[in-house]
């Protein structure tokens, strides 16, 4: 089964907002995964190079981690999230939580496909979005997009922070816009780049330039 963003977007809002329906507040996504589908995070070294980021699974195998010095065989179920580690320092936040979210969107989707021989790996990439092509993690990823940054909590809070209802372009050049969307970024835990992505498939924003020399390119 292949989603559209909007069938995707539409279904996350449903999720989010029968768990939190408070508009001005971050979704606590380990609890909203806990509460809906009864799964839990464990976290491990997943990859000598921290290649994977995330791991899930809706049916029972073992896979070999780390847990600091001592190799572990573990167990991942439907009812468990490896996450690696190194996610777990507080810089990084973000990503941290966009990969529990896009495991836990791989988990919604497994459920709605009704499939039961499925695991998904999140390998490291420096951005959120995924070849298209690949659509059980493009699909993942934007699950994990509208679970952390339900439509709803996205519009009403760019209003409030913006004080409009659009802006054509965030760039660092920009200081007030881009105070305000770093805010944004900040008040839902999620990394500039997630929030980007967000906003202009919102269609709040036309575009966007996260740096000063090196244009963001949009994937997905």
């Amino acid at each position: 089964m292949i989603l559209s963003y909007k069938q995707i977007n539409d279904i996350a809002q449903e999720i989010t907002s029968s768990y939190c329906g408070d508009v001005f507040a971050p979704v606590n996504i380990e609890g909203l995964l806990k509460d809906k589908l009864g799964i839990s995070i464990e976290y491990y070294t997943l990859h000598p190079r921290g290649m994977i980021l995330g791991m899930c699974s809706n049916q029972r195998q073992i896979v070999k981690v780390k847990d600091g010095n001592e190799i572990l065989l573990a167990e991942l179920n439907e009812n468990v999230i490896f996450i690696d580690s190194s996610l777990k320092d507080r810089r990084m936040e973000g990503r941290r939580n966009f990969t529990i979210a896009h495991e836990g969107g791989h988990h919604f989707l497994f459920q709605l496909e009704n499939r039961k021989d499925s695991t998904a790996f999140r390998y490291y990439r420096e951005s959120y979005g995924c070849r298209e092509f690949d659509w059980d993690e493009w699909q993942a990823d934007a699950m994990a997009s509208c679970l952390t940054m339900p439509e709803k909590n996205v519009r009403y809070v760019f209003e409030l922070f913006f004080q409009k209802s659009h802006v054509n372009k965030i760039t660092p050049f920009n200081r007030g816009e881009y105070i305000a969307f770093s805010a944004m970024a900040d008040f839902f835990k999620v990394s500039k780049t997630a929030m980007s992505i967000r906003l202009k498939k919102l269609n709040l924003i036309n575009s966007f330039n996260l740096s000063k020399s090196i244009d963001i390119q949009m994937v997905g």
